[in-house]
Formats: C-alpha cells, sequence, structure tokens
C-alpha cells in the first residue's frame, strides 16, 4: 500500500514539474514573439527613414544634375531659371527670354537621370535688355 502511495505522489509530482515547464516554454514562446513584433517595428521605422533620407539625397542631386544641364545648354544659356525638386518631381521657375525656351528648359529638365515629371512656371521675359 505504501508503495502505490509513494508511486502516485511521484506521478503527481512529475505531472507538476511537466506542467510547470509547459507554462515556462508558453511563456518563453510569448515573449520570443514580443520580441519578434519589437523587432520588425524598429526595422520598419529604421527603414522609413532610410528611404526618406535617400528621397532628400535624390532630391539634391536631381536638383543639381538638371541645373547643370540648363546651364550647359546653348538655348537657355541667357535665361534665369531656378530648380527645385521633392520626390522626384522637378519645378522650373524664373524668367527666359522667349517660348521656346520654355519647352526646352522642360526638356532639358525631363531628360535628366530620376525626373519623375517636371512642372513650371517659367515666364517669357518681355523686357529685352537693349
Amino acid at each position: 500500500m505504501w508503495l502505490s502511495v509513494y508511486q502516485l505522489l511521484l506521478a503527481w509530482l512529475v505531472a507538476s514539474k511537466m506542467a510547470q515547464q509547459k507554462r515556462q516554454a508558453k511563456k518563453i514562446d510569448q515573449a520570443t514573439e514580443k520580441a519578434g513584433q519589437e523587432l520588425e517595428g524598429a526595422k520598419k521605422s529604421v527603414i522609413d527613414k532610410a528611404e526618406t533620407a535617400g528621397e532628400y539625397i535624390d532630391d539634391s542631386v536631381i536638383t543639381t544634375t538638371v541645373k547643370a544641364a540648363i546651364l550647359n545648354d546653348p538655348l537657355l544659356n541667357a535665361s534665369h531659371i531656378d530648380v527645385t525638386t521633392a520626390k522626384g518631381v522637378v519645378k522650373l521657375s524664373g524668367k527666359v527670354d522667349s517660348e521656346p525656351s520654355i519647352g526646352r528648359a522642360m526638356e532639358v529638365a525631363s531628360s535628366q537621370k530620376h525626373v519623375k515629371s517636371v512642372e513650371t512656371d517659367l515666364i517669357v521675359n518681355t523686357i529685352s535688355s537693349k
């Protein structure tokens, strides 16, 4: 009889220990999952910030490239064109000497690498400098 009680007590202790280990394993799994989710959130945040910084760098490179191309174009050398870029969209503003110069400035700008589109606020300077 004592042996059966002893065996029963031993079986209960083993089952109790196994249940405790299961609970601990479940807690570890939950903590691991939570850490993974937090890591994914941090990763997304870093990627978003890097993309924003990349856009800024790309926009400044596009602006510089477009300005250089306009300055080097013989048809536009007498023009006063300002260039700004936001998310790959180039905006031209300022004065040119003729209507065809507006089209030429847009053509030069749109032909540059990474330019998504070109907007213009260019106006023809009607006052000649004679």
